[in-house]
């Protein structure tokens, strides 16, 4: 070993030295081979591989609603997340936050900061077992209806626009219309999928009226538990809610336990693998080119390597010489894929069209490190074996007599391997590169339903006394429509609870007169709660029926609109209007 790096190291830098032009390429080649795998491995490792960021992440589950169809609904009402918590036999704690954070205004002195807000239980930091690293977490004191508000702010929001004060416990911050104190700050590895500035109080209750299913419900299974123990406890729980709240039972729901980390990243899954497979693919012709230029760089050799033969030099001598020359080589341009991945992983998590769960890390770590070294010693063993099994086929005789003009004429069997294979597999990927090409130009070229031009749109948040009810909600909204309405060059005003390309709720409903057990008598399908004009903003076309308006209020005939798939889904070869469904 200590000759290897006295004699050969030393040796194949000289040689290196001597053929710059090819040293530069063959890095530059493998840098940007090995940095695109390493780019995706990092991702694929920060969603998939890496647990989450939580003591025993095994432990935790996130509860859905499962139906005999098959299908699959994450929200809960407030009802069933406080009844699964209080009457469960298996988990240790549980806890019940909002689908989606909401948007709020950080205000400071004349600044308004929009930030994330996310609403959650008391339980819910407790859950993930990462209390707050400065004050304390939310009691259930915290959530009782119009109690004082209390926030805990993130880590990264307390060092940013809080200058990282150790006295803002205790202190009052205003968020939107409302002042919050400050109770607590987040210990700063907390991260889940979406993004949180800061946490404030869920202040649900049970009632035997509540249909609103808009919460998450994650749970921490006690030690020992299986998701098969607590799935089959969780549907006891649904037997008391049937004799509770018989009105919010229903016969043909049952309950899903799927691992949080699963949960978070499944969708995501199929589109990182496929990713990692191209990634690899490109490899490959790296390194049949490469291995290409070495073997003939070998041919340009055959006649130095003969005389080391000659001299005595053995068949593991030899290899060991190949090994250290390319081992170099590949271990600089693995260096430079780290680097390449260091700036590139950033770049594409940037540019990802997959919203890249929060707690999904891109920085270089130990697995990183091992997967490049994996990486490089790979193609060094592959770089060197190659090259010495094609030099032992030839004669030594043949090695010593050979001049330039034969070195230049001849041509091996491995390199015309290597030729077919890197047009095969090329010819694959461009294949690919066309179809993924062609998608994503009729995917930006596919009218999404709405227009764009010379529409604007902005985040607003209410207090909990300005949607304390419908009608109190639906009076603040429509005075802030009307001050809008009022600006010269305002030609319509709509509002909506979320925009039509964000992550929106679930609705559960029933088709009314039909038999329960069809197929299609009830479904669970996305919504969206608008106001009138909407339609009109976004100039959406209206096929049948009628647009909301202002005549539509809380105390109407309530009514609904739907799209065409909803239609053709449910109400095949007839019209959907008139028809009805129980939400």
């Amino acid at each position: 070993m200590n000759s290897f790096f006295r004699q050969d190291i030393p040796y194949a830098l000289r040689q290196l030295r001597r053929s710059p032009g090819f040293a530069a390429a063959a890095i530059a080649t493998l840098a940007l081979g090995i940095g695109a795998n390493l780019t995706v491995f990092l991702v694929l490792y920060g969603v998939m591989l890496k647990p989450l960021p939580f003591p025993h992440p095994g432990q935790l589950v996130q509860i859905k609603r499962a139906f005999p169809n098959g299908a699959i609904s994450a929200p809960y009402t407030g009802t069933y997340a406080l009844f699964f918590r209080d009457n469960n036999r298996t988990f240790s704690a549980m806890t019940a936050y909002d689908y989606v954070p909401s948007h709020a205004n950080l205000v400071q002195g004349d600044s308004a900061v929009p930030i994330s807000v996310l609403r959650v239980t008391s339980g819910f930091f407790h859950v993930f077992q990462m209390p707050p690293v400065m004050g304390r977490g939310f009691l259930p004191k915290d959530m009782v209806p119009h109690a004082p508000g209390t926030v805990i702010l993130s880590n990264a929001l307390w060092r940013h626009r809080f200058s990282a004060d150790p006295g803002i416990i205790g202190k009052s911050i205003v968020l939107g219309n409302q002042t919050y104190t400050v109770i607590g700050v987040a210990n700063p590895r907390f991260a889940l999928n979406a993004k949180s500035d800061a946490w404030i109080p869920l202040p649900i209750v049970k009632s035997p009226e509540d249909q609103n299913h808009a919460f998450i419900l994650v749970g921490r299974m006690r030690p020992g538990v299986t998701e098969a123990a607590a799935r089959a406890d969780l549907q006891r729980v649904l037997l008391e809610i049937k004799k509770i709240y018989p009105n919010l039972w229903n016969r043909y729901e049952g309950v899903q336990i799927v691992n949080l980390h699963n949960s978070i990243t499944g969708n995501m899954r199929p589109a990182l693998r496929i990713l990692m497979g191209a990634v690899l693919l490109v490899l490959v012709i790296v390194a049949a080119n490469i291995l290409s230029l070495l073997l003939t760089r070998a041919v340009a050799r055959r006649r130095d390597l003969g005389v080391r033969v000659a001299l005595g030099a053995s068949g593991w001598r030899m290899m060991r010489q190949l090994l250290a020359e390319n081992l170099l080589l590949c271990v600089i341009g693995g260096l430079a894929g780290l680097a390449v991945a260091e700036v590139g992983a950033p770049v594409l998590m940037h540019l990802s069209p997959l919203q890249l769960p929060q707690f999904a890390s891109l920085h270089l770590g130990g697995a990183a490190v091992a997967f490049a070294a994996l990486l490089t010693l790979v193609c060094a063993l592959i770089f060197s074996v190659v090259p010495a099994l094609e030099t032992r086929r030839n004669r030594l005789h043949e090695s010593l007599q050979l001049n330039s003009t034969r070195i230049a004429a001849g041509r091996h069997a491995a390199q015309k391997v290597l030729v077919v294979s890197e047009v095969a597999i090329s010819l694959v990927l461009l294949v690919g590169a066309a179809l993924l090409l062609t998608t994503f130009w009729k995917l930006v070229h596919t009218p999404p339903g709405f227009s764009t031009q010379n529409v604007l749109t902005f985040k607003n948040s209410f207090t909990s006394q300005q949607t304390s009810s419908s009608a109190a909600f639906a009076q603040h909204l429509s005075e802030l429509r009307s001050q809008i309405a009022a600006i010269p060059g305002v030609a319509s005003v709509g509002a909506a609870d979320t925009l039509p390309t964000e992550i929106v709720p679930d609705l559960p409903f029933d088709v009314i007169g039909r038999n329960p057990n069809q197929s299609d008598a009830r479904g669970d399908e996305k919504y969206i709660p608008i106001t009138a004009s909407f339609f009109q903003s976004l100039k959406i076309p209206v096929l049948q029926g009628r647009a909301f308006t202002g005549a539509d209020t809380p105390t109407s005939t309530p009514v609904v609109i739907v799209n065409q798939r909803f239609a053709q889904t449910y109400f095949p070869n007839q019209s959907p209007i008139g028809q009805h469904i129980l939400i």
